[in-house]
């Protein structure tokens, strides 16, 4: 695999199968890249100015924590050292290399900056955050990469697509909004006020609490949903194809739902529910005061 022109690298991390592999065949393959690095690595520190978003791609592992003032250091292999241009444009970090290269050892970015709102991931990027980040932070990972925050954030947006990978661990999160697609796993442990789930394709999600005072979520293709615990005042749900939604745990005070397809999903509604089960779906609802919920085809709802 070669590294092209203008290629846009910044940001790596965590282990993450898919991601080691595909490194693993671009530095060996590329053996008509315009830069072949050798020997041990080597350690750069660059000055940059200020910035709060970082985009991150290429065979990078890239380690993002919290600083008073900007910072860079890059370790790599002298040539690949030589080759890597970091750039900041407008408040966007990223690191480019004007010519292709191939190398035998991890390119290391290690970035300090007092604030951080944006990361974006693409292909075989990688990044692992750090620190305690007090504004609202957006996510967007794309291809195969990974990205990991071990942070305190206000709240977060996630965007995945491809089969990229997020994992989030920290402090509560107030109102945050998902959307998944293609085969991406996204994993979120605090505790986290939720606003909108979208998710598609055969992608995962997975909370462990989640809170709510108004809730939408959104299923479609193999899709699925996964909450331990918690509660929602008002939920809205819409689940298509064969997703699922495994939520028994989570109280739901009133509920519109509707089923379709081979969707499969269990709530426990407190107080109503009204909708629709159709196709082969199936729906298990808990013991709510009241329920309105219209069945069609072979499909099911039960307490």
């Amino acid at each position: 695999m070669r590294w092209f022109l203008g290629l846009t690298l910044v940001l790596a991390a965590i282990g993450c199968s898919k991601v080691r592999e595909a490194v693993s065949e671009a530095t060996t393959r590329s053996v008509k890249a315009e830069i072949q690095g050798t020997g041990e690595s080597v350690t750069k520190t660059f000055e940059i100015s200020k910035f709060d978003r970082i985009v991150a791609g290429g065979p990078i592992h890239f380690v993002v924590t919290r600083g008073n003032s900007p910072k860079l250091t890059i370790s790599a292999q002298p040539e690949i050292l030589a080759a890597l241009v970091p750039e900041v444009k407008g408040s966007e970090l990223s690191i480019r290399s004007p010519k292709s290269y191939s190398t035998g050892r991890e390119i290391l970015v290690t970035v300090e900056a007092p604030t951080l709102v944006e990361i974006k991931s693409e292909g075989i990027g990688q990044v692992e955050a750090k620190g305690d980040w007090t504004d609202r932070m957006t996510i967007n990972a794309n291809g195969v990469s990974s990205v990991a925050i071990d942070a305190k954030a206000k709240s977060i947006d996630v965007l995945c697509q491809g089969s990229s990978k997020v994992t989030y661990n920290g402090s509560d999160l107030s109102a945050s909004e998902f959307k998944l697609e293609g085969t991406t796993e996204v994993t979120i442990n605090p505790e986290t006020e939720l606003k909108m789930v979208s998710v598609s394709g055969d992608s995962k999600l997975k909370f462990g609490t989640v809170r709510g005072t108004s809730s939408r979520w959104e299923l479609d293709g193999g899709s699925k949903l996964t909450i331990d615990s918690g509660s929602i005042d008002q939920l809205n749900l819409i689940g298509k194809g064969a997703s699922r939604i495994s939520a028994s745990r989570v109280s739901v005070q009133d509920a519109n739902i509707d089923l379709e397809g081979a969707s499969n999903a269990e709530l426990s509604v407190k107080n109503s529910v009204k909708g629709s089960v159709n196709g082969a779906s199936q729906l298990r609802y808990g013991s709510p005061k009241t329920s309105q919920v219209k069945q069609e085809g072979a499909s099911r709802a039960s307490q």
